[in-house]
């Protein structure tokens, strides 16, 4: 038990079905974000491990099958975007309220950013994929 905010800054390593959160913290840490729709969780995760002490289970307790149609899958590559938010976002808090994780916090970001580009590259969106690219090297 304790701070596992950077492990999941790191890794979005939560999955729904096996979080149990009291309802205290819920109720402090607030709604999903609506703009982060495919990584909501992940965001609110990273919200609710920056304010309170967690437990990780370094072993797979629950597993589940993702199908081809899955909303992390959807088309567009919506996913990358929500991903850059959320760790835009991490970043944005880190800077000003925990310095010691601002270098995750921008690998983490940088990475959203590279995986976004990746995915417009293959998918000819030359121009989202410069934008992608030149953010990289403003996020140093």
């Amino acid at each position: 038990m304790g701070d596992i905010f950077d492990q999941l800054l790191d890794l979005d390593f939560i999955m729904t079905s096996g979080l149990l959160v009291r309802r205290s913290v819920a109720d402090t840490v607030g709604k999903f974000d609506p703009l982060c729709t495919l990584a909501e969780d992940w965001d609110y995760w990273l919200r609710m491990a920056a304010r309170f002490p967690g437990a990780y289970v370094p072993r797979p307790l629950l597993e589940i099958g993702k199908s081809a149609d899955s909303l992390s899958r959807a088309p567009g590559g919506a996913i990358y975007g929500s991903n850059i938010r959320v760790t835009r976002t991490a970043l944005a808090w880190c800077l000003r309220h925990r310095p010691a994780s601002v270098p995750l916090a921008r690998r983490s970001y940088r990475r959203s950013l590279i995986a976004s580009a990746r995915y417009h590259w293959h998918a000819r969106a030359i121009a989202r994929t410069v934008q992608d690219l030149a953010t990289v090297a403003l996020a140093r």
